[in-house]
């Protein structure tokens, strides 16, 4: 037919049963912020008068773009999203090797995002966390952590970022782990945390996969 009209209809959840939302890889810097890629890789945007997010004052953009995803976001009982780059105003420690294509941040202010959505958790266990270095891994947990959104998969060292999230949702237990299988070996420096450095949970360590799930079950 050329037009089928469809009354009002609603999805209701079976009883005893959980939903959960997992959303992909959200960024709020690049495009957002900076649409013609103006700024350097060791500079604060400047506002743009066709970017979404003001860097000067980024909060009010941020919680727009959240509404298009909000009403999604209620309707589960637990939901998280991948954050997919460091959070920092202070972009000096850029990763060093110039074969890398992509490096980029996300303003402090514009983690009222994680707010306005409404999500339960955020994993910065990803391929970008280590964009700024060391100094970019420590503003991101000290501003997300600021935020209230419990957070995974990040940390000073590796056993900080295999530390789970633990949540009851309806009357079972769960442990949430945020890892990358993305090295960043190929360049000078590499991604993932270790015992001696900071980074995104490393999933290729298989060890440290097995011992942190175990802990957890346990």
């Amino acid at each position: 037919r050329a037009q089928v009209v469809l009354q009002d209809w609603r999805l209701e959840p079976r009883d005893g049963r959980v939903r959960m939302l997992f959303l992909g890889d959200v960024s709020l810097g690049r495009r957002f912020v900076d649409p013609d890629e103006l700024a350097g890789l060791t500079e604060l945007p400047a506002d743009h008068p066709e970017a979404m997010i003001r860097a000067s004052d980024p909060e009010p953009g941020a919680r727009a773009v959240a509404t298009w995803m909000a009403p999604l976001v209620e309707l589960a009982d637990f939901s998280a999203l991948n954050f997919e780059s460091p959070v920092t105003d202070d972009p000096a420690t850029p990763h060093p090797d110039p074969n890398k294509r992509y490096t980029f941040f996300s303003l402090p202010g514009t983690l009222a995002f994680l707010d306005a959505l409404g999500v339960s958790m955020v994993s910065l266990g990803n391929n970008h966390q280590y964009d700024y270095l060391e100094a970019g891994v420590a503003d991101t947990l000290e501003h997300v952590g600021a935020s209230g959104v419990p957070h995974v998969g990040l940390g000073q060292d590796g056993d900080e970022a295999w530390e789970p999230h633990v949540r009851e949702i309806g009357g079972t237990s769960y442990a949430f782990f945020g890892a990358s299988s993305i090295t960043g070996n190929q360049y000078t420096v590499g991604f993932n945390a270790s015992a001696d450095r900071g980074g995104s949970a490393d999933l290729t360590d298989d060890d440290a996969l097995a011992a942190a799930v175990g802990a957890a079950v346990t």
